[in-house]
């Protein structure tokens, strides 16, 4: 419907176009979406039948009167101004086209009509944040949903006081606010060097603004670092921080990136994706002649000058034209006739009314908002929140109307999820501000804290708990518990002299305390069972010797720093520890203390404890502590001390010790092949020794009763190790074949013991077609520090004819 009224000398004008309403009066207004009533409108056709004129008394106040009663709703809310305005021409008061469903809306002061949006004190429209419009509620309003740009999507200023751009971090500097633009601007990087605290809470040094591990720029990757070139070159695949070079990190890769900004900002001078915004004035033109001369300055497209309306220009049909509000319109457009070649003229300059400035019928997709009929311009967007709650953006669709869908923006690194996918800084290392589970060095689960800058930290040993176990890596067994769980407790026997009891799995003491042996000569009972001073006889054992029962096992204890009571003849001041066994025939004896935390002396004497000293050991292996082999020991009782170097030395120790038959080195536990980084290469057929691996272990292992042979190695540190036979020899027949050797390699910590096994692996080399890889690979372990056993086995199928040993080549790595 449309509704026109040529004013009387001082009444009032009226102009109504209901779908594209605006309407200029103040009368008062009705609900939202309404439309006229059947009442109303018959009201309306009667003054038009009745002359429906000025002249004829139904003034512009009547007619007002009758809109308010036809019940205009949101597209034209009634609401009028009465402006005296010069009688015009006598016209039609009413021209009524047909029943017209106003869109909903509301009305401001001015009568200027609202899109689903509340009008403003002075009639401005109050629409979304993100239009572009300042409103009220809002600090700001810059129409895009960039944040950091002064102005964020929220439409909040991205800061006021240099305490709203602080990040806290020593490395980068003090961030100031710049208060005229509201922008958060960097600061200067502190010295490279400066102590810091990493968010993992460990200390770090700062590097290039960085706070990075104090073992960044060693030359070696370490725990918690993705690359580690050794040098201060921020420009090459590896940062001074001691993370992967990549787009985004504020430094320009060289060979790779023309820039770096450090930010997702599109048009700033440095794109997203690293490249020049521009780099040449014709990359900023954007082919219209009448909004001036596009520049490039420092990358960044500048828009150009427009020249003034009435400019002469070319039309892009190639005619002439004059520039009109920065478009290039037909010569004659905007007199307010429809001349040749203009589809129309309403002579303004209004883009978004039904006639643009350039004479052509406003349609969707011309670039302009036709007010009423369109909500947006196709390709356009605006700010909106996202399912996730983030700032996304919405697009306008070919109709011109918002698509209604949010799309997010791509993740970024702060420690939420930007791109609604329910996944916290996919992408990157780590959820930045996130604690997550890691293994320690000493085997326990622990945590660690995501940096800031999505990198995991220094992974933190969980406290200790009562479980037989050392969980905070601290060298020490369920430390700050009575005693460690499944271990034994220091205690004195009701003999008076030195013995031990059970420590329960609730850490407790528990049971009888006995001591190891009799004391000879004092008449009781010492060892608690039920004979006293048995096996006095022949051989006294030192006072408070361990016997030890064969073949041998892992002994560990602590040893109190203090003078000692003897000595051997490669040294030992201090207070010793002391271990017997008895043979009955020919053995072999390996003695090691290379677990012991302090520096050791291992002698071995005959029979008593003031027997023939057999062998003293200092230092062995490049440590200070002790390592002994005995080929051909002959039987009878011996007993083995373990000193300390001085009277100062004392703490936890462990020493293997194990007691076998003799044979060829590395036939068993009582001589074993010591394993270097260079590895071994041997034939296995004629050791006799058959161990055998953790029950159901190793696939396809059978009875592995084929010959063993036995290595050991010591880490000081924990590491990754692997031992594989993959290089013994080639591919074999799919069918068994005796001149194949099949090998298994398994890995204990106590020599004599199923467990605790590290690895146990068969056939870990591969398969390939018509053939098998036979041989064993154990993989990457990781181990804490201490002693290791590793045995290369025989496979022996019960009914297959590949060979049980014979020629094998042994490799390792991750070994000192």
């Amino acid at each position: 419907m449309q509704l026109d009224a040529e004013p009387q000398p001082g009444q009032p004008s009226i102009r109504a176009w209901p779908g594209r309403m605006r309407c200029r009066a103040q009368v008062g207004g009705v609900g939202r979406g309404s439309r006229a009533t059947p009442a109303a409108e018959e009201a309306l056709m009667e003054a038009r039948t009745s002359g429906g004129s000025a002249r004829r008394g139904f003034s512009a106040v009547n007619l007002a009167v009758v809109l308010a009663l036809a019940g205009f709703g949101a597209g034209c809310h009634a609401l009028f101004s009465f402006d005296p305005v010069d009688a015009g021409p006598e016209t039609d008061v009413l021209d009524v086209e047909g029943e017209t469903e106003v869109p909903d809306g509301d009305a401001g002061d001015d009568g200027e009509v609202v899109e689903d949006g509340d009008a403003s004190d002075d009639g401005e429209v109050l629409l979304d944040c993100g239009n572009g419009s300042l409103d009220p509620g809002e600090e700001c309003d810059d129409g895009n949903g960039v944040s950091g740009d002064g102005c964020e999507p929220d439409c909040r200023w991205t800061c006021e006081v240099d305490l709203d751009c602080d990040d806290a971090d020593v490395c980068n500097g003090v961030e100031t606010c710049e208060v005229a633009g509201h922008v958060c601007r960097p600061g200067t990087a502190a010295m490279d060097g400066t102590e810091c605290v990493q968010t993992s809470g460990d200390p770090g040094v700062c590097r290039s603004g960085f706070c990075a591990a104090a073992s960044c720029g060693n030359g070696t990757v370490d725990r918690g670092e993705e690359c580690d070139d050794g040098n201060t070159d921020d420009t090459d695949d590896c940062l001074t921080t001691c993370r992967s070079a990549s787009c985004g990190d504020r430094f320009v890769r060289a060979g790779h990136e023309q820039c770096d900004d450090g930010n997702a900002t599109s048009g700033d001078g440095c794109d997203p994706d690293c490249t020049w915004s521009c780099e040449s004035d014709p990359e900023c033109n954007d082919g219209e002649p009448c909004t001036g001369v596009e520049t490039c300055a420092e990358h960044v497209c500048t828009a150009g000058t427009p020249p003034p309306d009435g400019s002469d220009c070319t039309t892009a049909g190639g005619a002439p034209g004059v520039c009109r509000s920065g478009v290039c319109a037909a010569v004659g457009c905007g007199n307010g006739a429809v001349d040749p070649g203009e589809e129309c003229d309403d002579g303004n300059t209004s883009n978004t009314d039904a006639c643009l400035s350039s004479c052509r019928n406003a349609t969707c997709g011309d670039g302009y908002v036709w007010a009423g009929r369109e909500a947006c311009e196709t390709g356009g967007t605006r700010a909106c929140a996202t399912t996730c709650r983030t700032a996304g953006q919405e697009a306008c669709g070919g109709d011109c109307a918002w698509s209604g869908a949010c799309v997010p923006p791509a993740e970024l690194c702060n420690g939420v999820d930007d791109d609604c996918d329910t996944a916290c800084d996919n992408g990157f290392p780590c959820c930045a501000g996130s604690i997550e589970p890691c293994g320690t060095s000493c085997g326990s689960t622990g945590s660690r804290a995501c940096s800031a800058m999505c990198g995991p930290g220094a992974c933190v040993p969980p406290p200790e708990t009562c479980n037989g176990r050392d969980d905070d890596c601290d060298l020490v067994c369920d430390n700050g518990f009575p005693c460690c769980a499944g271990g034994t407790v220091a205690c004195t026997t009701g003999c008076g002299t030195p013995g031990a009891r059970s420590c329960s799995d609730s850490c407790a003491p528990t049971g009888v305390c006995c001591a190891p042996t009799d004391v000879c000569g004092n008449s009781c009972d010492d060892d608690c069972d039920t004979v006293i001073d048995d096996g006095c006889s022949g051989c006294p054992l030192c006072p408070g010797a361990v016997e030890v029962t064969l073949p041998g096992n892992r002994l560990t204890g602590t040893l109190v720093a203090g003078a000692g009571t003897t000595r051997g003849s490669c040294g030992g001041d201090g207070a010793e520890a002391v271990f017997a066994f008895t043979t009955t025939g020919t053995k072999d004896v390996f003695i090691a203390a290379h677990g012991t935390s302090f520096d050791t002396v291992v002698y071995v004497r005959n029979c008593g404890c003031d027997g023939a000293e057999v062998e003293c050991n200092d230092d062995a292996g490049g440590r200070n502590t002790s390592l002994l082999v005995l080929r051909d020991l002959p039987g009878g009782t011996y007993q083995v001390f373990l000193d300390a170097k001085t009277a100062a030395a004392g703490g936890t120790y462990s020493v293997d010790l194990y007691v076998t038959d003799p044979g060829p080195t590395g036939d068993r536990c009582g001589d074993p092949l010591r394993l270097t980084t260079a590895g071994d290469t041997r034939n296995s057929c004629g050791f006799a020794a058959d161990y055998v691996p953790a029950p159901s272990s190793c696939d396809y292992m059978y009875s592995g009763s084929g010959e063993d042979v036995v290595y050991y190695f010591y880490l000081p540190l924990p590491a990754t190790v692997r031992v594989q036979s993959c290089g013994s020899s080639t591919f074999c027949p799919t069918d068994a074949d005796s001149t194949c050797v099949d090998t298994a390699i398994y890995v204990r910590e106590v020599c004599t013991r199923e467990t605790p096994q590290r690895a146990c692996r068969d056939d870990g080399c591969g398969y390939r077609s018509g053939s098998y890889r036979i041989h064993s690979d154990t993989g990457g372990l990781s181990l804490p520090a201490g002693m290791y056993y590793v045995f290369l086995d025989g496979y022996n199928e019960p009914t297959g004819s590949w060979m049980h040993c014979g020629d094998y080549t042994l490799t390792v790595t991750g070994i000192p």
